[in-house]
């Protein structure tokens, strides 16, 4: 391979420990190994807690989120939740963990103090993705058997609302000011952009193609 300057470079990759591999050897010196932490069977979702000690992974087949300490890199805790879950989200204060347990139609809220599960909310059909407020005061659930997102009000856990959206629901994200929620929608290859303070109908964003896919939950 040529560059513009002319200097010919080796386009075969550069091996590194841990299996990472460049075309050449930019930045080498700043990757680091792969270390494999063993989990619970067919993990989804990877968080990270605030202060980036922690990550939270929920594990689909087993039913479990794994807490992983990122020091040791090693599962200090199994906290078992609802069948299937999905998305997880940690709250701001680094408090709470999320967890969207698809095939229980439930929400599992864990105490990251204990890594016990608190309170168990009913009522979300089929919920994938999760997101909560920078100000800690909402939850974002979207429903794929809904085509909705449900808001949760974070101090008395009822839910206050719901948007109906595109179909098939799936990721949520909110925006660092925490003026919008974004939702990705698989089914209508569309994002719903939520206005969270006034919660108008979402304008609907087209995408130039779907979503990338997870496996879908049964």
């Amino acid at each position: 391979m040529t560059t513009d300057c002319g200097r010919r470079l080796d386009s075969r990759p550069l091996r590194l420990a841990g299996g990472a591999t460049m075309p050449d050897g930019r930045a080498a010196a700043s990757l680091v190994a792969t270390v494999t932490v063993p989990v619970g069977t067919s993990p989804v979702d990877v968080v990270m807690a605030p202060n980036g000690q922690r990550v939270y992974v929920t594990n689909f087949g087993s039913s479990s989120v794994s807490v992983i300490s990122t020091a040791p890199r090693a599962v200090t805790a199994t906290v078992s939740v609802g069948l299937g879950p999905w998305g997880a989200a940690v709250s701001p204060d680094g408090q709470r963990v999320y967890v969207a347990n698809s095939g229980a139609s439930t929400v599992s809220v864990i105490s990251t103090a204990t890594n016990t599960v608190t309170n168990t909310l009913p009522g979300f059909p089929n919920p994938i993705g999760i997101a909560v407020l920078p100000d800690n005061s909402r939850l974002y659930v979207s429903c794929q058997a809904a085509n909705a997102v449900y808001v949760v009000d974070t101090a008395t856990f009822a839910i206050s609302t719901i948007i109906n959206v595109g179909t098939g629901p799936r990721a949520v994200t909110a925006a660092p000011d925490g003026q919008r929620v974004y939702v990705s929608e698989e089914g209508s290859n569309t994002i719903s952009v939520i206005d969270t303070p006034t919660k108008p109908p979402p304008a609907r964003s087209p995408a130039s193609c779907s979503p990338v896919k997870r496996p879908s939950p049964p």
